[in-house]
């Protein structure tokens, strides 16, 4: 039970993060892209933004769902 409510938690607050990375990327990429009057440099540019919030947002979830996995392990092998 508590491994359940403990992913749960850890659930609530991947997808807080993952709201808060992705909307603060998606206002970075709009004004990357309103900012060069270039079309390709404009579209590479906010392409480069996204891609890079995407990733950010990827590594910080798989990070904190691996390191609260490993926490429950340890609790349970009595470390």
């Amino acid at each position: 039970m508590i491994s359940f409510l403990l992913g749960a938690a850890t659930s609530l607050l991947s997808g807080y993060i993952g709201m808060s990375v992705a909307t603060s990327s998606n206002a970075r990429v709009t004004f990357s892209a309103a900012k060069y009057t270039d079309d390709e440099v404009c579209y590479r540019k906010a392409f480069n933004v996204a891609y890079r919030g995407g990733m950010v947002m990827g590594f910080c979830l798989v990070s904190l769902a691996l390191f609260v996995l490993l926490a429950i392990i340890w609790v349970y092998q009595g470390k």
